[in-house]
């Protein structure tokens, strides 16, 4: 099976935030890790799990065809991967001292909890005369200081913009012109009339942030777009993780407790996941890939709030969650496929019905996403403990 490497945020003001392999996968679990030769990676460069370097494979080698769904999703994944260049700027490392040297600067700034204006010029500064581990490191910093700084930093924009009733009329005028699309908005700043709305804007730029709105509020996301075109500065699984959460800010998956993505986009960003650790030896990175799969499928199994996957009176699996899982349940070869598989299985046996019992089941179900990358709480909590701006080296 072909496989794609591509690397959810606030997501009504934060949605779900909060792996060395086992020995053997759960009974059930049969999907196995190996890589494919001439497979990409979401910097671009062939995918290994040592080095850079893979052998192409031979004229006489033919990869099987993909199935209609596999396709979709992987045509899903490369229009996103086609919005997230990568920057051409050269990554020329320095030397170890000075690597160490640039490291501390982003430790000091982040404990000292300095402005994400200051951090995210020594990113752009700085990233890209760092070697892969430095840079994930550095990087790491970064992200969790500007995720912290985030959840503050709204209050600029309370006071000095969203206090007038007028403002936010035009703040929205000019978003509508996008519909709605924030990342948008912000790549077209200079096209925007309003010089008010446009200082808004650049001024969330320059902290590396974007400005968003769900709820009736406006606030500032973490940019990982912009993360994204540094990503070949980084190790291949934190490259996988910032594309990621780039396409998250390309395309939030939720606004006001409900879906602004349909559920076939959710399963091709789930199965992207999957792909891209079927390597997976893991590394921290890795580990935080897996909790975002294991969040992605609890999404793709139980709805959100006001976009259930279920009726509200019966308790039965809406029209399109049945479609949607089937498709993906037929992807026997990835752990998406097996336990969507079981997990239709689980919901049929209980008369095609969501209720506690069955709730209790899913959520047993999931515990195998743990087993089988040998994920722990406390892996779990320090994915959760990074994005919310409390990272611990």
């Amino acid at each position: 099976m072909m496989k794609i490497h591509f690397p959810l945020v606030l997501f009504t003001l934060c949605l779900v935030v909060a792996i060395v392999l086992s020995g053997c996968a759960a009974a059930s679990t049969t999907v196995t890790r190996s890589a494919e030769p001439g497979q990409t990676t979401a910097s671009g460069q062939p995918a290994s799990s040592e080095t850079t370097a893979t052998t192409e494979p031979s004229p006489s080698e033919t990869s099987e065809p993909l199935s209609p769904v596999e396709q979709a999703y992987q045509d899903k994944l490369a229009a996103y991967l086609e919005q997230l260049p990568a920057s051409e700027v050269e990554i020329q490392p320095v030397g170890d001292t000075e690597q160490a040297d640039l490291v501390k600067q982003m430790a000091r700034l982040y404990a000292g909890a300095a402005e994400s204006r200051e951090i995210f010029a020594l990113y752009l500064s700085g990233i890209t005369q760092l070697s892969p581990a430095s840079a994930d490191l550095f990087t790491t910093y970064a992200i969790s200081g500007m995720r912290r700084n985030s959840f503050e930093d709204y209050t600029e924009i309370e006071y000095g913009y969203t206090s007038d009733p007028a403002f936010l009329d035009r703040f929205f005028a000019e978003a509508e012109k996008y519909d709605f699309n924030w990342i948008e908005l912000n790549r077209k700043v200079d096209a925007i009339t309003d010089s008010k709305v446009k200082a808004l804007v650049k001024g969330a730029q320059e902290q590396g942030y974007y400005v968003a709105s769900s709820e009736g509020m406006i606030y500032y996301l973490v940019d990982f777009t912009r993360f994204a075109e540094f990503r070949a500065a980084n190790t291949q699984p934190m490259a996988d993780l910032i594309v990621t959460q780039a396409i998250d800010s390309l395309d939030p998956m939720s606004s006001d407790a409900a879906f602004i993505i349909d559920l076939p986009t959710l399963a091709a960003r789930t199965y992207g996941i999957g792909q891209t650790l079927a390597d997976y030896s893991g590394t921290r990175y890795e580990k935080y890939l897996a909790s975002r799969f294991r969040d992605h499928l609890n999404l793709l199994f139980f709805g959100i709030d006001n976009t259930p996957n279920y009726d509200y009176g019966t308790g039965l699996m809406t029209d399109d969650a049945k479609a949607t899982l089937a498709d993906a349940a037929t992807l026997t070869e990835t752990l998406m496929g097996q336990m969507t598989a079981e997990f239709l299985a689980l919901i049929e046996a209980n008369n095609g019905k969501m209720d506690e019992a069955a709730r209790e089941k899913t959520w047993a179900l999931l515990d195998k996403v743990d087993e089988f990358y040998g994920l722990t709480d406390e892996d779990k909590g320090d994915y959760g403990q990074w994005m919310s701006g409390n990272f611990e080296a």
